[in-house]
């Protein structure tokens, strides 16, 4: 709108002085006339500046060109570069430069001594950390764009994708942004993470070396369209307010690992991305912007933390729930790992269903006669637990479910401590009973 553009040529302006006389005129290559600017500004970067305000070209795409003595050659101007006579007239040449866009800025990476590579190829050559994050020179800040991501070599897991801001860059970067995330290589199936790596919102293919990842992403429609080899994986939309400008960025795992990144046009983009646009989208978290941006982030191959955690609703009938077994599922609620899975209750609730009926819990309804014992009790008391001896280590299903949770790991471990005791205090009883009732000859070669 044109008020915006006022109010950025105001901030220019105000940023970078600008001289009383003079007059610069920008034209394209082929020598139309784009616009004038007057009075000229003392540096091509508040040159630059102007332009943004007043034409609406992303500053870090411009590349302007003055026109040597002899009209029949040009040079480079940098951004630094003074404009010495600001009382003249001054004719360049705007070129606008899409190569910031995917080509990795590698040059002010943190890592950068990890990395090899030029343009829009990166290489991991070094396994110094566990992995490194690349972000490109420039953001996408307007427009229709189409990128692919080749995946030369994946060793081991990639997320490929848009960032807030260049912070991502390097070793334990920031993990805000929208990734396709590639999968282990003993994974069967990827995912989109987002607003952040590891929370999975909807399961994609798995990667392989060789793939393409393609991503269309619109500003206008503020939604990305994710593909893998021509296929659409899904369709998601910004859930953050305001404009919001994103860095291109891919995160190389393993020594060896080989990304390249291409800007392709419209008409290279598979026409199921363009109509997934104006389709469902996924529903994606909004971030927190409310919380501290930190490189402290855990590594991604710490050894996974599972913790089997049951629903804390009275309303729901366990000894019922747990008798289906295989038809529950049960959420793993801490891994370390790079992404959160659920996984099938049978291996978990089959365990715990028979310890429930054959270790554990006291059967409400059964009753036992004076001084009979069972395997569920506890044989003496437990220091951990405070069991008194001869009671059963849990009374009903909800005990038994309370003492489960994450915290009472501690707990329960003592109470399988007491269990083995008495399991083994039975066995040696056992022994002895079957060697009382042999034979003398037999129970003397014995002992």
């Amino acid at each position: 709108p044109a008020q915006l553009q006022a109010q950025k040529l105001r901030a220019s302006r105000e940023r970078f002085p600008l001289t009383m006389t003079g007059v610069v005129t920008v034209r394209t290559l082929a020598g139309n006339e784009i616009v004038q600017i007057s009075p000229v500004p003392k540096t091509v970067a508040a040159l630059k500046a102007e332009l943004e305000a007043t034409c609406d070209i992303q500053a870090g795409l411009q590349r302007m060109l003055m026109q040597g003595p002899d009209d029949c050659s040009a040079r480079a101007m940098d951004d630094g570069e003074e404009l010495l006579a600001p009382d003249e007239t001054y004719d360049m040449q705007l070129i606008v430069d899409e190569s910031p866009l995917f080509c990795w800025n590698l040059e002010d990476n943190p890592d950068r001594s990890l990395l090899k590579g030029h343009g829009g190829e990166v290489v991991f050559t070094s396994e110094k950390f566990d992995y490194v994050n690349v972000v490109t020179q420039q953001p996408v800040q307007k427009g229709l764009h189409f990128f692919e991501f080749v995946m030369h070599t994946v060793g081991d897991e990639q997320w490929c994708g848009l960032a807030f801001d260049e912070s991502r860059a390097g070793y334990r970067g920031s993990q805000d942004g929208y990734f396709y995330y590639s999968g282990r290589r003993s994974s069967c199936e990827g995912a989109l993470h987002a607003p952040k790596e590891r929370i999975s919102v909807e399961m994609f293919e798995h990667v392989k070396s060789g793939d393409v990842i393609g991503l269309l992403i619109s500003l206008p429609s503020r939604a990305a369209v994710f593909t893998l080899n021509g296929t659409v994986q899904g369709s998601m939309p910004f859930a953050i307010p305001g404009d919001r400008s994103f860095y291109l960025t891919t995160s190389v795992d393993r020594e060896g690992d080989h990304v390249e990144l291409r800007k392709r046009t419209l008409e290279d983009c598979p026409g199921d991305a363009l109509q997934a646009l104006n389709g469902p989208l996924l529903q994606i978290p909004v971030p927190d912007e409310a919380a501290p941006k930190t490189r402290g982030v855990q590594p991604r191959r710490e050894a996974a933390k599972t913790q089997r955690v049951l629903p804390d609703d009275p309303g729901v009938d366990w000894q019922g729930e747990m008798d289906a077994g295989p038809e529950i599922n049960c959420e793993i609620t801490t891994a370390t790992e790079s992404s959160s899975r659920s996984v099938a209750g049978q291996g978990v609730f089959d365990v715990q269903t028979k310890i429930r009926s054959d270790l554990m819990i006291a059967p409400e309804s059964s009753s036992k006669s004076a001084g009979e014992t069972s395997l569920f009790e506890a044989p003496h008391a437990c220091t951990t637990c405070s069991h008194s001896s001869h009671e059963p280590l849990f009374h009903s299903w909800r005990q038994a479910a309370e003492m489960t949770r994450p915290n009472c790991w501690q707990r329960l471990r003592g109470c399988w401590t007491a269990l083995f005791s008495r399991l083994a205090v039975l066995l040696r009883a056992g022994v002895c009973r079957a060697i009382a009732i042999l034979p003398d000859h037999a129970r003397t070669r014995f002992t």
